[in-house]
Parts: C-alpha cells; structure tokens; sequence
C-alpha cells in the first residue's frame, strides 16, 4: 500500500475514534489529490471508510471499558472532554436511538451501546463521512486542480492538513475561552 494511502488510513482510524481534524483534513487532501489523478478515487474511498469504521469500533470499545473516568479526569483538554461527555449523556437521554449516529463512538461506549448495534450504525456513519467528504474535495478538485498546477500537489496537501490543525486549534481555542468566561461570571 503507498505511503498516501496509509496516512489516509491512519489519520481515518484516529478520526473515527473520536479525535475531530485529522481524518477530515486527509479525506479532503486525498479527495483533492485523486481529482488531480495522483491518487485513485476508489483506493481514497476504500481506505477513508475502513480507516472511520475501525476507528469508531476502537473508539466505542475504549468509551466501553473505562471511558467515562477516563474522559473526566483532570489534565489536558479536561473542560472539553467534561462538556464532550455532558452533551453525549443529554443527547442520550433525549435522542437514544438517534445518539449512536451522531455522537462520538467513545460516548456511544461509556452508554454502552452493544457492539452489534454501534458496528451497524459505523457503517452508515463510516459511509455517510466517506461519500460526502470524499466526493465532495474529488468534485470541488477541477478547481482544486488550478490550485494544484500553480502551487503542486505535495504543497497543497500540506495547506489542507494545516488548515485542518488551525481549524481545529481555533475551535478548541474558543470553546476553552468560552469556558474561562463562564467561570468568571459564576
């Protein structure tokens, strides 16, 4: 298997398993780089849907066997993680045959959701991700391609993963100064 295709592989699984970024910013550079007929559409979409279902399965057992103690400990991310679980218990509690589609697959672990039920349901989720991500950057890449030609495919997928991070930084970077501000109101 070429390396493209493992990293693609790799970042789905930690995707899956409930990490937001990594997978999403492959998907999309590997979306673009199929476009460009450097990678195939097939390979990238075939990989991308393992990589999420095995990953969400990785996910639901780690949130099955300990998750919740683990995801309300103190250190890092210790206010993300707590509101994390605290939606995922609500979402439960209102929505429970919804929840295993749209929570993390660690949450759907810690309310025990049995393995037969949530595999299934990572189908749907795993090619639901695949096809609107993957396609998506695929059919968006004619323009993507100009993009390619002026600036080349390695410096794009470099772009795309950065922009992946900076999303994801700015997103954690605001839902902790969100926290800070709450705790000063109290």
């Amino acid at each position: 298997m070429p390396g493209e295709y493992a990293i693609l592989l790799a970042l789905a699984v930690v995707g899956g398993a409930g990490v937001p970024g990594p997978g999403d910013s492959a998907l999309i550079a590997a979306g673009l780089l199929a476009a460009d007929g450097h990678l195939s559409l097939g390979l990238v979409l075939l990989f991308a849907f393992l990589g999420c279902w095995v990953g969400r399965i990785v996910g639901h057992q780690l949130g099955a066997r300990g998750g919740r103690s683990l995801m309300q400990r103190r250190g890092l991310l210790e206010g993300f993680r707590s509101r994390t679980v605290a939606k995922g218990d609500q979402l439960f509690i209102r929505f429970p045959r919804l929840a295993v589609l749209v929570a993390p697959a660690p949450i759907a672990g810690i309310h025990h959701v049995r393995l037969r039920v949530f595999a299934l349901a990572a189908v749907l989720v795993a090619l639901n991700w695949t096809l609107l991500t993957g396609l998506t950057s695929y059919f968006l890449g004619e323009g993507a391609k100009d993009l390619l030609g002026t600036v080349g495919a390695k410096s794009a997928v470099v772009i795309v993963v950065f922009a992946g991070i900076g999303l994801t930084y700015r997103y954690l970077w605001q839902r902790r100064r969100r926290s800070a501000s709450e705790l000063t109101e109290q």
